[in-house]
Formats: C-alpha cells, sequence, structure tokens
C-alpha cells in the first residue's frame, strides 16, 4: 500500500462484492465431497457393458426406424412387380406405406393370455361403470322423489291452512245469515260440528268428539277447500284470498283475480 492511498477512499469504505468470499471452505469441501459419489457412480454406469436385453432393444428401435433399404430382398422382389418407394400398396396404390408394426412380448406368460386379461379387465371396468350409472341413477330417482314428497306435504299443509280459514269465515257468515247448520259438517270448524261421544263426561276434561257426517270422511282437503271457497263466493261474494267481501257478483268479478289461490300469488 503507498502512501497516497486514501483511507476514506471508496476503495475502502465499500469495497466491492468480488472481494467478498462467496462461498466458505467448509461448504466448498462438503459439496466437492458430495459430488465424488455420483462422479463415480456416473463412471462406473459409462464403463459398464450394456446388457444383452438392452443391446437388443436398441437394435430392434433402430431397425424399425429404418426405412426398407434397396438392397432388401423383399424391395427387389416387390420392384420386379411394379412397387416404387413410397407408394402404397394394392393396384390403386391405396394401401399401407410403412411397414407393418411389431409387437414384443414382454414376460413369460402364454400366448393370448395378455389379450384375455385385457378383456378381463375391460368387462369389469363396463359393469364397473354400470353399476356407478345405476347407482346415480337411483340416487336421482330417490332425489325426485324426496322433492315431489316434501312439495305433496307442503300443499297439503297450505290446503289445511286455508281450510280452515275458509271454515271459520263461513261460520262467521253463516253465523250472521241466523244459520244454525251448515250445508255439511266441513263447512264449519271441526271444533263447532263435533260433540261429545255417548258415554264421555264433559266436567272430566275426557271428551272424544265424533262427526255426523260421514260423507266429508271421503273428499280430500283440497276438495273439501273448493267446496267451502265456491259456496262463499257464491252466496255472500266473499273471497278467501283477497279477504273481501264485494258487494254484488259485478264487483268480484271486475276486482278479484279469480277463485283459486295460484290467479291471486299472479297478480
Amino acid at each position: 500500500m503507498s502512501d497516497e492511498d486514501d483511507y476514506m477512499s471508496a476503495v475502502f469504505v465499500d469495497p466491492k462484492a468480488d472481494d467478498k468470499p462467496t462461498e466458505s471452505f467448509n461448504n466448498w469441501r462438503k459439496r466437492k465431497l458430495n459430488m465424488k459419489p455420483e462422479r463415480r457412480y456416473m463412471e462406473r454406469e459409462l464403463k459398464r457393458p450394456k446388457s444383452q436385453k438392452v443391446l437388443q432393444e436398441e437394435i430392434r428401435e433402430k431397425g424399425l426406424a429404418t426405412p426398407m433399404a434397396p438392397d432388401n430382398l423383399g424391395f427387389k422382389l416387390m420392384a420386379k412387380m411394379g412397387y416404387k418407394s413410397g407408394d402404397g400398396l394394392g393396384k390403386s396404390n391405396s394401401g399401407r406405406t410403412e411397414l407393418i408394426p411389431i409387437t414384443v412380448k414382454l414376460g413369460r406368460s402364454g400366448l393370448g393370455k395378455e389379450a384375455r386379461e385385457m378383456e378381463r379387465m375391460e368387462r369389469k371396468l363396463k359393469t364397473e361403470m354400470a353399476r356407478m350409472k345405476a347407482h346415480q341413477k337411483m340416487g336421482q330417482m330417490l332425489q325426485r322423489d324426496f322433492r315431489s314428497r316434501m312439495r305433496n306435504q307442503f300443499e297439503e299443509q297450505t290446503f289445511e291452512r286455508d281450510l280452515y280459514k275458509s271454515q271459520k269465515v263461513c261460520h262467521q257468515l253463516d253465523g250472521e245469515k241466523g244459520h244454525t247448520e251448515p250445508i255439511s259438517t266441513y263447512y264449519w270448524p271441526d271444533v263447532v260440528m263435533k260433540k261429545p261421544a255417548e258415554g264421555d263426561n264433559v266436567e272430566s276434561g275426557i271428551v272424544e268428539y265424533v262427526s255426523d257426517d260421514e260423507d266429508c270422511c271421503d273428499l280430500t282437503t283440497e276438495e273439501k277447500l273448493v267446496a267451502i271457497t265456491s259456496y262463499l263466493r257464491d252466496h255472500y261474494f266473499y273471497c278467501l284470498w283477497c279477504a273481501i267481501k264485494y258487494d254484488d257478483q259485478d264487483d268480484m268479478e271486475k276486482n278479484c283475480p279469480g277463485n283459486t289461490k295460484a290467479l291471486h300469488e299472479d297478480e
């Protein structure tokens, strides 16, 4: 170092990155030691003679990749019959243009066993696919059946609620008109129409109610609802879903959407 060097210069303050050691000696030694076994293994593999099986595969692949030479005996026989290199076989030269590929049989199994194994695997695969399709179809059917049952259950509950509302309205309007009995027992609520059975003690609180009209049991909830709503519309000009008693038939036809709940929901 000369006397003219300045210790505050950039040479001493910011040394270059190249001057810093990029790798410690221990890391370098470990890396070299780890590379020696790999290098030795590669050298042994290169020096090791190829097996007979590998040599046969290389010769076979090379022969299949090489086109038929003109000095080949088969090529000479075909050339005498008018064949030219690159043309297809046949009278119109529309046949095969390449050599027939060969399939090398591996393993010691008998001839035809591999084909039978392939057929067995295909049948097993087809059976499994058919089973999966049947299972999927059954799942879809169960899902549709569940949705249908839930929809029917919801509709039945809706009919029961509307039926109870219509029975209460019918009982109220018939009472205002002075009627003491309905046209049929199901036109009024069950609490109003049913009476204690014979032999029941009303004072004890244990009462079994019975109905006089047995024909109403044959009707469904929807049929009962249709009958009562039609009765209310015809006699009292009352619409259950509008919850309005109209003045007359013309007023109801003009302002009421229709005689079903679906028509009222569309509005």
